[in-house]
């Protein structure tokens, strides 16, 4: 059974390009913005904690201690702390740089690790958040260090949401791309099977055609001897008997 040449073969189903999913579009650009401004605020810490000596490090935290209050670490390691949080505020920069770009993309993978990180994130800001609005009940020269803790809350409460939103939207979306692709894979086994189910229709109802008569088999005769010639007068002859 041979199947006919101009028949519809499998294609896995197109959909149409550009950015399928604009929530993730919109997660990933703030994410972008988000690292590049986290990376720059580190590194510029990192920089700054570098070229000031300890002195000036222990005279900028007595302004905002109470006057009495003595300071519970030295400066030298006050410094290298500062130098270890700029460090990995900025390593943490440079990973949502590299998450936005993922998410951007599409990717299923990048999303969820952004909604993992930037959940954590949002933690540790909301815990400096109320530490900053209790100190500021204690030194009211602290409110600047609560102000400037809630700018990166909120953006970073509203990039988390938008990395919910844009996560589930990926999820439909490759939801639905399998069932139309299984759909359309379907409906070409149906065209198969139905072609299938022709022809052998068509073979067992079809007019029928006698065979061809047989040729008959070839007549054997066997060889026969030729005829002898006849014997010459005088001889082979035997002479008469003597009376």
């Amino acid at each position: 059974m041979t199947f006919p040449t101009n028949f519809d073969q499998y294609q896995p189903a197109s959909y149409p390009q550009g950015p399928s999913n604009p929530r993730g579009s919109r997660a990933g650009i703030l994410l972008l913005i988000l690292g590049l401004l986290t990376a720059s605020l580190g590194l510029c810490n990192t920089i700054t904690t570098f070229r000031t000596s300890p002195e000036d490090l222990l005279a900028q935290q007595s302004k905002i201690l109470p006057p009495d209050q003595p300071m519970p670490i030295s400066p030298e390691t006050m410094r290298t702390i500062a130098v270890v949080m700029g460090i990995a505020v900025s390593f943490i920069g440079f990973l949502l740089i590299g998450l936005a770009l993922g998410v951007r993309a599409g990717s299923a993978t990048a999303t969820v690790l952004a909604v993992v990180v930037t959940g954590i994130i949002l933690a540790v800001l909301v815990l400096l958040l109320l530490i900053a609005a209790i100190a500021t009940f204690a030194a009211p020269a602290a409110a600047a260090l609560l102000c400037v803790v809630a700018v990166p809350t909120a953006l970073f409460s509203l990039n988390f949401i938008w990395l919910i939103q844009a996560s589930r939207a990926s999820r439909a979306s490759r939801a639905s791309r399998a069932g139309s692709s299984a759909s359309q894979l379907q409906s070409q086994y149906a065209q198969y099977w139905q072609y299938y189910q022709q022809q052998q229709q068509s073979q067992h109802t079809g007019p029928y055609t006698p065979p061809a008569p047989l040729d008959p088999p070839p007549q054997y005769f066997p060889p026969t001897a030729p005829p002898s010639p006849p014997p010459a007068q005088g001889e082979g002859h035997a002479p008469p008997p003597a009376r």
